[in-house]
């Protein structure tokens, strides 16, 4: 739903309560997650927290220069160093990491040449694939730090989907790729 929060029946998809009004988000696609009983919240370059049972405002990080395109990605993460709950953001060509309690920024990667277009995340044990543009980045979870890149060629410059085969391992993913196999296969 673009710019709102609505509760809704799974049942009988009726409306439960009133709406939530996103401000200033204009008519952006709105993003959302739920995890360590909050809800997350993305839309137009902002990301907030709120409390599910009434939307009430739990914290607001309003994502200054990394653009306002639509399209977010939001993929809960617990660093594997602290243990610390964060939630990973991919949005026009950047990965920011914000503390899930607080909103406090902890880190950004700019997935270099990728243009702002939509960042697909994928986290892998303690690291996060992030693809964009027909290229792929490996992040340290825990620093935001390049591990690696894997250009991809001749695979194109869309967007693209991250899926894996290992379910047990991948489930803190929204979004799901091994691009490496496929690419392997190709060139056997």
């Amino acid at each position: 739903m673009r710019g709102y929060l609505r509760k809704i029946n799974i049942a009988n998809s009726e409306k439960i309560g009133t709406s939530f009004n996103l401000k200033n988000t204009g008519y952006h696609v709105v993003s959302q997650l739920v995890f360590q009983n909050c809800l997350y919240v993305g839309t137009g370059g902002v990301i907030s927290a709120h409390n599910p049972s009434d939307f009430s405002l739990v914290w607001k990080n309003e994502l200054q220069g990394y653009g306002t395109d639509d399209g977010m990605t939001l993929v809960p993460y617990t660093t594997s160093i602290s243990y610390t709950p964060c939630i990973l953001a991919g949005l026009c060509g950047y990965v920011v990491c914000l503390h899930a309690h607080s909103g406090v920024q902890q880190w950004a990667f700019n997935l270099q040449n990728t243009g702002f277009g939509f960042v697909c995340i994928f986290v892998y044990g303690g690291n996060i694939i992030a693809g964009s543009h027909g290229k792929l980045d490996l992040i340290n979870g825990d620093t935001g730090m390049q591990i690696s890149k894997d250009e991809l060629p001749g695979f194109g410059y869309d967007d693209m989907c991250i899926v894996s085969k290992q379910i047990p391992m991948d489930q803190q993913s929204s979004n799901l790729i091994m691009a490496r196999d496929i690419k392997e296969k190709r060139n056997q």
